[in-house]
């Protein structure tokens, strides 16, 4: 359940089930590896670093967040349940974003795609500066003993980031200022949650911390561990298999963002609740987001 398993976890879940079975099947006994450090132990570590003070020089970055707001079409308190708008990119530009983009532009694929996000939501609102809560893998690197790159568990995190765009015309000078706000993110974000819940240093309750939009990208799952693709075990399923989500479950957003690489093409589902927003409102969105993402594209590969 994904209340006690992130995306990580999937992978290594997977590579492990592919490994186990191939070597079952074939007689050999079944060797998964060097047991990395549990997340039991890891939660205990953030506890007492964070207790300790571990995170104290964060909290002037956190307290200066201001998060902005997103104009509503409505504003009926009854929720309604979710709607989804999906774009999508064919393999070229997909194949540009992931491997042109970034030495082009000396950025991450998040820098590419937040800055083209950023974009699509200042021509909705009219404002140079929007608010997103970020989700992050969240297996820093904070302890030398400490080793949870194959480790199961949640270790996402969530944290709340607002970016400026320039008044410089241009793909480069944007994309790099977008780059540079977030590189400004202490500790890939790790400490706000640990200040907000651990040390209540931050009010847990404050809507000023939560940004409008959340935005993750979950990376490219063709050719994961274990997939027909090369042979193996499993093979991803396209089609709809239920509800992600209880429709009584209250949301801390008005908007979701959730994308990744399948079969070369990148996608992404935009997804809103239709007692706050039109359709029409979040296809513009997704239209302009997917012409930012095509425009860079085509500027990364020097044409226009």
């Amino acid at each position: 359940h994904h209340l006690v398993f992130d995306g990580v976890s999937w992978r290594i879940v997977l590579a492990d089930l592919a490994t186990a079975y191939q070597q079952a099947s074939t007689g050999r006994p079944i060797d998964l590896g060097t047991r990395t450090t549990s997340f039991h132990d890891w939660a205990h570590r953030l506890a007492e670093h964070t207790a300790a003070g571990g995170f104290d020089d964060e909290l002037d970055h956190w307290r200066s967040i201001r998060t902005t707001q997103l104009p509503l079409d409505h504003t009926d308190p009854v929720d309604q349940p979710k709607a989804h708008v999906v774009l999508q990119l064919d393999e070229q530009d997909t194949d540009a974003l992931l491997r042109a983009a970034p030495a082009a532009y000396r950025a991450r694929i998040n820098d590419v795609l937040l800055t083209a996000l950023t974009c699509a939501v200042r021509t909705w609102t009219g404002t140079d500066s929007v608010s997103f809560d970020l989700e992050g893998h969240g297996r820093e690197e904070l302890f030398d003993d400490v080793d949870v790159s194959r480790t199961i568990g949640w270790f996402t995190t969530v944290y709340p980031v607002t970016l400026t765009l320039p008044d410089k015309p241009g793909w480069r000078p944007t994309i790099q200022a977008v780059r540079r706000q977030l590189r400004a993110v202490p500790n890939n974000g790790i400490g706000f949650g640990a200040l907000r819940y651990l040390a209540a240093s931050l009010p847990a309750d404050s809507a000023a911390l939560t940004a409008p939009i959340t935005f993750n990208y979950l990376g490219q799952w063709d050719g994961a561990a274990g997939g027909t693709e090369d042979g193996g075990l499993f093979t991803a399923v396209h089609s709809s298999i239920g509800v992600e989500h209880d429709p009584a479950n209250p949301d801390m957003h008005q908007m979701e963002v959730v994308g990744g690489v399948q079969d070369g093409r990148l996608t992404f589902s935009l997804s809103y609740r239709p007692n706050r927003h039109d359709a029409a409102t979040v296809e513009a969105v997704a239209g302009d987001f997917a012409a930012a993402l095509r425009a860079i594209a085509a500027d990364c590969r020097g044409s226009k």
